[in-house]
């Protein structure tokens, strides 16, 4: 994936390695999918996810694991 930004590229690579970039996707006018958001605000109270959740199945799958744990 490429994120061009003034006809210049921003950033280029897996759409894990882009969506960890959230300077340069606010930047470009873009915004992280609905999971990828909701799993960063979990992530800021403390629940501990991780990182590149992009998809509802990813995060679902997540969560499930941890609530296996408790």
């Amino acid at each position: 994936i490429c994120i061009m930004g003034d006809g210049v590229i921003m950033a280029q690579g897996t759409p894990s390695e882009i969506f960890a970039k959230k300077d340069v996707i606010k930047e470009c006018g873009l915004e992280l999918p609905v999971s990828a958001k909701l799993a960063d605000s979990l992530r800021q109270e403390g629940v501990p996810l991780p990182n590149g959740i992009l998809t509802k199945e990813e995060l679902s799958k997540a969560l499930c694991e941890l609530l296996q744990k408790i």
